[in-house]
């Protein structure tokens, strides 16, 4: 199970976490997930089989999801498009080749948690990336992406995963409820 090797790994924890004022029962360090090249290896496999038949001629990796990007574009032969993260224009954002028309794969390392993806996925519209669907390896909250018309396939869900914890012993029902809330919120 993915969500399991994500939390062995270390890149998924549970506990108090201080995040602007707040308290955030769980973390995440999903960049991380380079350090791990079997699980790295395994999760492009397995999105690879989720997204059999999904039309794409390019991959779009937001900036802290590269390795898992490049992971997916050594798998599948579809050639890699990533964002600098830095908020600039698309045209000085966009690092790799593309041009107008392209059916494109938006792939994060997580939705649903502190940011958007829908300003990326907006302006690589704008310089010809048409983004459909979106591949993540958690989410969290479910991410609004419907009015943009993008498909989000997740190789984990936080609350499923959460769940499974539960049902286990694995996490106590104190914590589970807490994160629980927080994907309500």
């Amino acid at each position: 199970m993915i969500g399991q090797r994500l939390i062995h790994a270390g890149l998924i924890q549970f506990g108090a976490f201080p995040r602007n004022d707040d308290v955030i029962p769980f973390d995440l360090a999903l960049p991380l997930v380079a350090s791990y090249p079997d699980l790295l290896r395994d999760l492009a496999n397995t999105a690879a089989e989720r997204l059999d038949g999904v039309p794409m001629t390019r991959l779009l990796a937001t900036s802290e999801a590269v390795p898992f990007g490049v992971a997916l574009s050594l798998r599948l032969g579809v050639p890699l498009v990533y964002s600098k993260g830095m908020g600039s224009s698309p045209v000085d954002d966009l690092v790799g080749a593309y041009d107008i028309g392209h059916p494109a794969l938006l792939v994060t390392n997580s939705v649903g948690f502190d940011h958007s993806v829908e300003a990326l996925v907006k302006g690589a519209r704008r310089v010809g990336l048409e983004v459909h669907t979106l591949v993540t390896l958690l989410e969290g909250r479910p991410p609004a992406l419907e009015e943009l018309g993008v498909n989000v396939i997740s190789l984990a869900r936080l609350g499923d995963l959460v769940d499974q914890l539960r049902a286990t012993g694995d996490i106590p029902r104190r914590q589970a409820a807490l994160i629980h809330q927080w994907i309500t919120r």
